[in-house]
C-alpha cells in the first residue's frame, strides 16, 4: 500500500485563483465583438434658419453610410457600443420663398457615438433589438453652389455638434462567432451654426454588415 503526501493547502490557492481568473478572461472575451456595416442613407430635407427668422430647405441625394464599431455584453440582453460612422450625401435642391433652385455640393458626416442595444432573446435564431446613441458629429459641406451659374461665391462649412441616434434591427448566426446584421438607424444633430444660418439635419440610414464575437 502506497501512502501520498498531502498537497499543500496553500499552493493550490493560487492555482485555483488563477484558473478562475482564466475562466473569466475567456468569458469577457467571449461576450466582445467587432462589426461593420455598409448602407444606405436617406436624408430627409434640411432647414436652414437665417437671422432675421427667415427659413428655407435645403435637399439631399441619397448616399453611402459605413460604420465601424466595438462592444461588449453586459448582460446577456444588454449590449454596449463604441461606434465611428462616415456618411456622405450630394445636396439637391434650394428652396427659399417657394423659389427652388438647384444645387452642386456635397455634405459629409464623421460621428463618435457611445449606444446602448437590448437583444430580445428568443427561440428562433432572429435576435430582434433596439438602440439608442449619443455622441459628437463633425458636419461638413463642400462647394455648395447654384447650378444655374450665379455668381454667388461656393459655401464650404465644418461645424461639430451634439448627435444622437435610434434604432432597431436584428442578428442571425451565419457561424460559431459571426452574425448577420440589418438595421434601420435615425440619426440626428443639434442645429449646426453655420456662417449663415442655422441648419437642421437628420437622415435615415439602412445598414447590412457583419458582427465577429472574440
Amino acid at each position: 500500500m502506497t501512502l501520498t503526501r498531502p498537497q499543500n493547502p496553500r499552493a493550490i490557492r493560487p492555482l485555483t485563483a488563477a484558473l478562475v481568473l482564466l475562466g473569466g478572461l475567456q468569458t469577457a472575451q467571449a461576450e466582445s465583438y467587432a462589426s461593420l456595416r455598409l448602407g444606405l442613407a436617406y436624408p430627409g430635407a434640411a432647414r436652414l434658419t437665417f437671422p432675421r427668422g427667415e427659413t428655407a430647405h435645403l435637399d439631399l441625394h441619397p448616399g453611402a453610410a459605413v460604420s465601424a464599431a466595438v462592444g461588449f455584453h453586459l448582460t446577456e440582453q444588454i449590449r454596449l457600443e463604441g461606434e465611428l460612422g462616415y456618411q456622405t450625401a450630394p445636396l439637391s435642391k434650394f428652396d427659399f420663398a417657394l423659389e427652388p433652385r438647384n444645387l452642386r455640393g456635397d455634405a459629409r458626416r464623421f460621428a463618435v457615438l457611445g449606444s446602448a442595444y437590448y437583444d430580445f432573446r428568443n427561440s428562433t435564431p432572429f435576435t430582434p433589438y433596439i438602440g439608442a446613441g449619443l455622441g459628437l458629429a463633425r458636419v461638413a459641406i463642400d462647394d455648395a453652389h447654384f447650378r444655374d451659374g450665379a455668381t454667388a461665391p461656393a459655401v464650404t462649412e465644418r461645424t461639430t455638434v451634439l448627435a444622437y441616434q435610434l434604432g432597431l434591427g436584428a442578428s442571425y448566426p451565419l457561424a460559431a462567432a459571426v452574425n448577420l446584421d440589418l438595421s434601420y438607424r435615425y440619426f440626428a444633430t443639434a442645429e449646426l451654426p453655420l456662417e449663415q444660418a442655422d441648419l437642421g439635419h437628420a437622415c435615415h440610414n439602412l445598414y447590412a454588415g457583419l458582427r465577429f464575437a472574440f
